[in-house]
């Protein structure tokens, strides 16, 4: 079975047809060629019905939506056409990336709800799309990707050393 990753979107100019449309393009096709595992990157812009209530976050986003609307409106686009799609979809909610290597731990989970830093290393990101290419954990759901920040992300969602 052939398995795909979509490229990160690109934030700060409008792509409006090319975001939009490549995730179109794609789903058609691996429904036609009946490929179900698809993995898109993107960006805490998409909100989820998991998350929580979370002021860093909703702030950011808020300003984002302010300054780079017509990108806003591409990522929302996209994170809503992979949700609605019938594709075993994960929906990876990245932190602002790093350089970096993926060492120390990856928190993961729902903004608002899981004590998600503000960044994260290229390394840890491409390892956890990795990883997920042959796991079910997410399939079907968007979750959100960061840093560690503190020794007690237990108490507040998931956390994984991957």
């Amino acid at each position: 079975m052939t398995r795909y990753v979509l490229p990160s979107t690109v934030i700060g100019r409008s792509f409006h047809c090319v975001v939009t449309n490549e995730p179109r393009n794609v789903i058609s096709i691996m429904n036609e060629l009946n490929v179900r595992r698809l993995i898109q990157v993107s960006t805490a812009s998409i909100r989820d019905p998991e998350d929580g209530f979370g002021l860093k976050s909703k702030a950011l986003v808020t300003l984002f939506k302010v300054i780079a609307w017509s990108s806003y409106d591409d990522i929302k686009t996209t994170g809503e056409l992979v949700a609605d799609s019938d594709l075993d979809w994960t929906l990876v909610r990245s932190a602002f990336l790093k350089d970096g290597p993926a060492d120390g731990g990856l928190a993961v989970g729902s903004y608002g709800r899981t004590k998600l830093g503000m960044k994260l290393s290229k390394g840890h990101l491409a390892k956890f799309l990795f990883d997920q290419v042959s796991s079910r954990e997410f399939v079907r759901a968007a979750p959100g990707i960061a840093g560690h920040l503190q020794p007690d992300m237990e108490a507040h969602g998931r956390a994984h050393e991957h």
